[in-house]
């Protein structure tokens, strides 16, 4: 026997799937936006609902208050499109596309829809985090300049002072699954990034500060100096920078001697541990 709560979802379950079929839907639609070759019949009320600057754009004295016509033609069709279908659908349809999500982010920011900002951060969270880590993998299903294309222009097309889409980035390139050895900050179009985006370079070095760990596994250069040789091994380290030194004891006497961190490693790429004279 259904009760009042069910009976409720079930009504807006049904007005939601109304609501989607209405969009771009000349039936009572009252606003129609243009953008290059693309053109939607949408409601002023729903779209201003969401939408603050589509809220001032309809009702000041501007010709978009006045006409039923709002060109938008330095837009990307297709990122607009699914912003719009949003206002209908409340679902962000990024297309599987951790860019494209970070695209709809940055259209969203610039018309002030604040839900769908945060709708299309969730979306960029749950498609960029798995798949990023997937990338460690041997012919992974994506590659690392996808990722790399995906924060160049979350920085680079976003002011996000919020921190909606920014923080969701954080968090993916920092938490990653136990079972991932490896670390992203290994790959060339991921230090391109750092370089390339002092915001974002900032952004890591105080997550990581945070945390309290920039690798999980390293490459140390063992240096005795009564033995006078090298060794090569691996450490799990925490709060190790590149090149910081740290004191152990030597393997072959009790004298205390450095350890120095040379580069991230892959375990599984390293072997075991090899000493040489």
């Amino acid at each position: 026997m259904s009760g009042p709560d069910s009976d409720l979802d079930h009504n807006f379950k049904g007005f939601i799937k109304g609501l989607q079929a209405s969009y771009d839907d000349a039936l009572f639609s009252d606003l129609i936006v243009k953008c290059q070759a693309m053109e939607r019949r949408v409601h002023k009320i729903v779209v201003c609902k969401h939408s603050k600057w589509f809220a001032k754009a309809c009702t000041s004295d501007f010709k978009e208050g006045k006409s039923k016509i709002i060109e938008l033609h330095e837009d990307d069709p297709e990122i607009l499109d699914a912003v719009l279908k949003y206002c209908y659908a409340f679902e962000v349809d990024a297309g599987g596309s951790f860019l494209t999500a970070v695209k709809i982010f940055a259209t969203a920011e610039k018309y002030q829809m604040e839900c769908l900002q945060r709708a299309a951060a969730a979306e960029f969270r749950r498609l960029f985090h798995p798949s990023l880590w997937a990338a460690l993998t041997p012919n992974g299903p994506h590659s690392t300049a996808e990722h790399a294309d995906a924060i160049n222009e979350a920085y680079t097309t976003t002011s996000d002072p919020d921190r909606i889409l920014k923080t969701a980035i954080l968090n993916c390139v920092t938490l990653k699954p136990t079972s991932v050895e490896g670390d992203v900050t290994q790959w060339l179009e991921y230090q391109v990034i750092i370089k390339s985006h002092p915001e974002f370079s900032v952004d890591l070095a105080m997550r990581l500060a945070q945390t309290g760990i920039l690798f999980n596994t390293v490459r140390v250069r063992f240096r005795c100096q009564h033995h006078h040789f090298d060794s090569v091994g691996l450490e799990d380290v925490l709060n190790v920078w590149g090149g910081e030194e740290m004191e152990s004891t030597c393997r072959e006497c009790p004298d205390h001697y450095a350890f120095s961190v040379t580069a991230p490693i892959d375990r599984q790429e390293a072997g075991n541990e090899e000493d040489y004279e």
